[in-house]
């Protein structure tokens, strides 16, 4: 491997990296909002470690939709009314799909200034803002990620019993 190679080689480790540490962080921040939504009291940092897909699959099966976080690089809103199966935010939501054994999931994402937005596949899910977005057999709602907490708790209702580590 020449001195390019390895230089080119050392650029992707390195923006592999970033992209995994943004990652780690977009689901600390979406964990976060979910812990303080329902108002959890204890240590974070194990939640933080088991992720998401641990916290809904193990921890309340009964969840009506569970979902994952993602970051996303690089998307614009007008892709989503023009190509929408071609964009990160679509992909995201079918690595919903693929993490959990139900149909309704759901994936939270960082939009810019508007913070965390949710992507997911309950129709009549929501209360307040949003954007519908029919796309073959399904249709997705996106909305912000706080809105979409309110109305999953007032749906499901408390938590099953306190977090145990």
């Amino acid at each position: 491997m020449d001195a390019r190679e390895e230089f080119i080689a050392s650029q992707q480790k390195y923006s592999d990296g970033r992209q995994n540490d943004r990652q780690d962080a977009m689901e600390r921040r979406a964990i976060s909002q979910l812990l303080t939504a329902v108002g959890f009291k204890g240590s974070r940092k194990w939640v933080f470690k088991k992720g998401l897909t641990w916290f809904w699959t193990e921890q309340y099966p009964d969840m009506p939709v569970p979902f994952i976080a993602r970051h996303i690089e690089k998307w614009s809103f007008d892709e989503l009314f023009t190509r929408f199966t071609k964009t990160p935010v679509y992909e995201a939501i079918q690595d919903a799909e693929d993490a959990f054994d139900s149909y309704r999931v759901g994936a939270v994402f960082h939009a810019g200034r508007l913070g965390e937005m949710v992507i997911h596949n309950m129709v009549n899910a929501s209360v307040g803002k949003r954007i519908v977005i029919p796309c073959h057999r399904d249709t997705y709602i996106i909305e912000p990620y706080k809105g979409f907490l309110v109305w999953l708790l007032d749906i499901w209702g408390p938590m099953g019993g306190p977090l145990e580590a």
